[in-house]
């Protein structure tokens, strides 16, 4: 099985460290590479249980094929916000920076047969993002209420003992932070990205190992303002940094290769030494390097990035 404890999730996903500071949930889990997979003997339900022993299981689970495919819909997520001034926001997911009120909302399903998992969980946001006061250094007129829905907490995946190969659009988060990350989080939706990745640390003679490598394409939604631009539409594109593009029809994606890995010695229990690197490039730029590595796992080579079309 390879069903996630979504980044964010409200509860389950805050949890997870206070379980193991009450010793529920085992110290070898380094909970700096999310989301978090559950499997046969730790599910979502289970999890609930150590948070308050009184939870009667709620889950919709059913079985076919003599055990061997399980169907599951999972809990919804509801969740809404409110600014009385101006546009602001941090680890919303899909919601974004606007005035006044908006909702989020996600649900779906889970299932899988043998070794491929689909969990299909996607997000609807609606947001009022009335006009808020602003000058000719902050702020911009809004465009008027917003609402997107997003494939959100999805992936299809193949998964071989700890090992998960797949397509998804989950948000990530690396790195032992709370509030926020060292790469990766919720800060905005999730993107669709390939990820060959450990749904459970791996034992080896020397400690345990958890790893993620993903490759996927950045967008940028430019109609919606940027709190770390001044609240204004302006934005990032290659070759001008600090305003609108030359053709603002022109809107350029990126290219991110990352790789995410955390290790713990067998000897010190609850010590992890982790490493993240991420790669990024203009679509323009891709494929004028010599070589698939070069092209499309960059975070293997150049820890300097020396005369690298990477950044």
């Amino acid at each position: 099985m390879a069903q996630t404890v979504p980044v964010g999730m409200p509860i389950l996903d805050e949890s997870l460290r206070t379980l193991q500071l009450q010793g529920k949930l085992d110290l070898k889990y380094s909970l700096s590479s999310r989301p978090f997979f559950t499997d046969k003997t730790l599910t979502t339900d289970s999890l609930y249980k150590l948070i308050d022993p009184t939870y009667k299981p709620k889950t919709v689970r059913n079985y076919f094929f003599n055990q061997k495919a399980v169907y599951e819909l999972l809990p919804v997520t509801f969740s809404s916000e409110y600014n009385s001034h101006h546009p602001y926001g941090w680890n919303h997911a899909g919601m974004i920076d606007a005035k006044g009120y908006q909702g989020f909302i996600s649900t779906g399903f889970y299932a899988s047969i043998g070794p491929l998992s689909i969990q299909f969980k996607p997000e609807a946001v609606y947001a009022a993002n009335p006009n808020f006061e602003y000058s000719t250094q902050y702020g911009a007129p809004t465009k008027g209420p917003y609402h997107h829905v997003f494939a959100g907490q999805s992936s299809i995946r193949l998964n071989v003992s700890a090992i998960s190969l797949g397509v998804s659009t989950e948000n990530m988060w690396w790195g032992p932070g709370i509030q926020n990350s060292l790469l990766m989080s919720n800060n905005a939706p999730g993107f669709l990205h390939l990820t060959l990745n450990t749904t459970k640390p791996i034992k080896t003679p020397i400690g345990n190992f958890e790893f993620q490598l993903i490759g996927g394409k950045l967008t940028e939604d430019t109609t919606v303002l940027l709190e770390n631009k001044d609240l204004t539409t302006s934005y990032y594109t290659e070759g001008n940094y600090f305003g609108l593009p030359a053709t603002p029809s022109k809107i350029n994606w990126r290219y991110l290769n990352g790789v995410s890995l955390s290790y713990n010695p067998k000897w010190i229990k609850g010590f992890f030494i982790g490493i993240n690197r991420v790669a990024s490039i203009y679509n323009d730029f891709i494929g004028e390097q010599e070589g698939f590595v070069h092209n499309y796992l960059p975070v293997f080579i150049g820890l300097f990035r020396s005369g690298s079309a990477y950044s």
